[in-house]
């Protein structure tokens, strides 16, 4: 680690986010194999509809799609008041992807970058770094926020990608119902119900980049009302090149296994319970002794009453373990409890409401560049939140007010309110806006950090950290003008304060202390089309523009020039084609542009344009073989910097057989 950018080039220590993964994923996946041929026989499966495999969704079904993450309630995409993107299950398997961030560059507006082979900055509308703190990350419900550094921690989120059912990505704050950190985005990843993977499926494949990977799963049925799910998947990456062409030597490897039952338990009653582990080791920079492990369990329960109102209860604990040698050394665990009740209200409210406390216990060993005073803390975080949505005129126009108010450790009580107004004068058609307050709460990083250069504290926390704010406003619109194309366009105007700035002490960058003495402000737009050109023939383009200005407030001694909130690019552009070419044959195209970031000082990381491309073959229903080229022509590019590494074109293949 280069303790000198510790908080410029890389706001989060560079290896913390490096590579991850597991020595036993073949036994695991045999175990698993085994579980299943044992189980009793189940039906033969029905194949998913498709051209050959899985049907995409026509425009006009994708704007009645049921969404739940922007009102934690099923509504339909088009009358939400909020910028939204659902990236559908299709839509990732024809894209190639075999990881979560790379299918998150699916959705408009989302910056994703990769910095090594296991660090991947994830933001939206600014402020991206290695630990983008200002997102919030849910899988089924499961926080994957860390109360350490901020942000997520990419390389110990891993999922069976075929069984993503879809990813809903709120554009914009959204903590009046998820809460602290949701301050730029929320991103909620959403899998399959055990009734929908019954049978067996098997993937293989591999190549450059994708040095192999494998993924087994088995479904079936106990008795007629509760399905479930068992699975395994490996998977082998390959290293990442250095800016001087070197091999970076970071190989990155991980297995994971898991489990989901599926019951309902009533007519009135559903419970979900479902678990993972993974274990791994990783390479970052010459070095092989990076260690990631966790597991994680979860159980929900869902009562729906006669009056249309529900109750969910749920629960889970997650265990995760990091070890990156001379740098950090954590074990966390984590307890949460949430309860959510929805209520509609005579014939113009619909209200929803619930409580929750998390329970966040860790500690840290101490290492010689970078340690924590305390080494351990126990964080608790209090919420309850309210929100009416009220009919003002019938269907048309609906009014949507709520507050979360939380009390965490680190900064006492917190109100989040918002006020949303969508107006929907046909079905395809819709205008909304919005004004919301969010805060980015304090993390260990931002109170306890303290990181040596030689035998001298260089960077310490402040244990008066205080919370990051967001007042933002919002206004959107959406129009299916013809079956055959849709648009919707989102603008914004962000003002940040008490942002994180780097204090000095003297009158060079070191030692310094971090401070809340930076503001902020950002504008900009994105937009998202669709046209079916032919019923074999779709386009998606996405489009983005961030402007931001960063200032100190009178009396700082910062001398980064709020580097370490982030790099970000001005623009983004995005193009995808899907074909279906006969009964039997896919071709996908994609082609992503992304600016050059906006840096206070050199070295720059400059614009690029990459394409990726795949070729799809289903001989049978139950089988698909697929090409995949990705981050083509270049031989490498710089995505993150500007001391990040080279990102390399690489041609896979993959084969997927259900039986």
């Amino acid at each position: 680690m280069r303790c000198g950018t510790a908080l410029h080039s890389n706001p989060c220590p560079l290896a913390l986010q490096g590579c991850s993964p597991p020595r036993h994923a073949v036994v695991l996946i045999a175990f698993i194999a085994v579980l299943a041929s044992s189980a009793q026989p189940q039906q033969r499966p029905q194949a998913p509809p498709n051209s050959a495999l899985l049907k995409s969704l026509s425009l006009e079904e994708l704007a009645e799609l049921e969404v739940t993450s922007p009102g934690k309630k099923e509504e339909k995409l088009s009358n939400v008041a909020a910028a939204i993107d659902v990236i559908t299950h299709d839509e990732i398997r024809r894209s190639g992807v075999r990881n979560l961030p790379e299918a998150l560059r699916l959705a408009t507006g989302l910056q994703v970058a990769k910095f090594n082979n296991g660090s991947w900055p994830i933001s939206a509308r600014g402020f991206a770094t290695t630990a983008a703190n200002k997102i919030q990350v849910f899988m089924d419900g499961r926080s994957l926020y860390s109360p350490l550094f901020g942000g997520a921690f990419w390389d110990m989120q891993n999922t069976v990608i075929e069984d993503i059912d879809r990813i809903e990505v709120i554009r914009g704050p959204a903590a009046t119902l998820w809460g602290g950190n949701a301050v730029n985005a929320v991103i909620n990843i959403i899998t399959k119900r055990a009734s929908e993977t019954k049978g067996s499926l098997l993937v293989m494949g591999g190549g450059a980049d994708e040095r192999g990977f494998v993924t087994f799963r088995y479904g079936g049925e106990v008795g007629k009302s509760t399905a479930y799910r068992i699975y395994g998947s490996y998977f082998n990456r390959d290293s990442l090149a250095l800016q001087n062409g070197a091999d970076a030597k970071d190989p990155y490897q991980v297995g994971l296994g898991g489990f989901r039952i599926d019951s309902a338990v009533t007519t009135s009653d559903n419970l979900t319970v479902q678990g993972d582990l993974y274990s791994g080791d990783a390479g970052f920079l010459n070095r092989s002794d990076i260690g990631v492990h966790g597991t994680n369990l979860l159980a929900r329960w869902t009562h729906r009453f006669k009056n249309s109102s529900e109750l969910q209860l749920q629960t889970y604990y997650d265990r995760t373990s990091r070890l990156v040698p001379a740098q950090i050394d954590e074990v966390r665990n984590t307890y949460d409890l949430d309860l959510q009740y929805r209520m509609p209200t005579g014939e113009r409210h619909d209200i929803v409401w619930g409580v929750g406390y998390r329970a966040s216990n860790n500690r840290t060993d101490q290492q010689p560049v970078l340690f924590f005073e305390p080494s351990g803390r126990h964080l608790g975080l209090f919420n309850l939140f309210v929100q009416d949505e009220i009919a003002l005129t019938g269907e048309k126009l609906h009014l949507i007010v709520g507050s979360k108010f939380e009390n965490y450790t680190f900064s006492g009580w917190n109100a989040q309110p918002s006020v949303r107004l969508v107006w929907t004068p046909s079905k395809r058609e819709s205008v909304w806006g919005a004004i919301s307050r969010a805060v980015r709460i304090p993390t260990q990083f931002d109170r306890d950090l303290r990181i040596n250069v030689g035998p001298v504290v260089a960077i310490r926390g402040n244990p008066d950290f205080r919370s990051e704010n967001l007042t933002a406003y919002e206004v959107g619109y959406r129009v299916l003008p013809f079956p055959q194309l849709s648009f919707s366009i989102s603008t914004y105007y962000n003002s940040y304060d008490n942002l994180r700035s780097q204090e000095s002490l003297s009158t060079g960058p070191f030692p310094a202390v971090l401070g809340n003495k930076l503001m902020g402000r950002t504008y900009g737009a994105e937009v998202t089309a669709r046209c079916q050109v032919l019923p074999w023939w779709r386009l998606t383009s996405g489009y983005s523009n961030l402007q931001k200005n960063l200032s100190l407030e009178p009396g700082s001694t910062d001398r980064t020039g709020g580097l370490q909130e982030g790099f970000d690019p001005r623009n983004q552009l995005s193009l995808r084609s899907n074909m279906d070419l006969g009964r039997k044959i896919e071709l996908d195209f994609w082609v992503r542009h992304v600016s050059a970031l906006q840096l206070n000082a050199p070295p720059p990381v400059p614009a690029y344009t990459v394409f990726d491309v795949r070729l799809g073959w289903h001989p049978f229903e139950e089988f698909e073989f697929s090409v995949v080229g990705r981050n083509l022509p270049d031989r490498r590019h710089l995505e993150f910097g500007p001391s990040g590494e080279l990102v390399r074109r690489a041609v896979y293949v993959s084969a997927a057989w259900r039986f």
